[in-house]
């Protein structure tokens, strides 16, 4: 992950090759959940690896920024004590739950109006992309959280966040593979 206080005239904005106009920082995709159990707890809890939130959180003096030897364009944050107290307040709210927008939805109401081949496309593409989010959560379990047990009380949130985003990526790829057999199969009666 890239330094965001680093510019960089190649990269974009802020050394970051994806928002070369935006100036926003988001989460790199299909990352987030690698660089956050690669984490504290408490930082992955507190900016699920959202470089605005962190870049918040420094200049509010809620988290610094230590150096590590060894490893360039990489900056390990940790919270300070009033980043710590922030934390506990935001824990004791209760969480907001963004809608899911999704134009993929959209397109299959198109289904029957239109050629259902570019969409069969793009919920095969998904099927890739989830497969390869689960083979990396999987992995990322096998390494750090093979005995959930085991952990120790301030491990086991972060395993259950694991845990949801295995079983969000399962269903995901079993409801793909149940769409794209039953378009293919309505497509081929046609």
């Amino acid at each position: 992950l890239k330094n965001p206080g680093k510019k960089s005239e190649r990269n974009g904005r802020n050394g970051n090759p994806r928002n070369s106009g935006s100036g926003n920082w988001r989460k790199p995709p299909g990352r987030c959940l690698g660089w956050i159990f690669g984490r504290p707890a408490a930082m992955a809890a507190a900016f699920y690896g959202d470089w605005t939130a962190i870049a918040r959180a420094r200049e509010s003096r809620l988290a610094s920024a230590v150096a590590q030897a060894g490893r360039p364009d990489k900056i390990v944050y940790h919270l300070t004590t009033n980043g710590r107290e922030a934390l506990v307040d935001w824990v004791q709210e209760t969480s907001r739950r963004k809608p899911a927008k999704d134009d993929l939805y959209v397109k299959l109401y198109s289904v029957g109006h239109t050629d259902p081949t570019p969409v069969i496309e793009e919920l095969k593409a998904r099927q890739q992309e989830h497969g390869e989010r689960l083979a990396l959560y999987e992995r990322i379990q096998a390494r750090h959280y093979a005995d959930p047990g085991s952990l120790p009380l301030q491990r086991q949130g972060i395993y259950l966040a694991l845990d949801a985003g295995l079983r969000y990526e399962r269903t995901f790829l079993a409801w793909c593979e149940d769409a794209i057999k039953l378009l293919e199969r309505s497509q081929a009666a046609l």
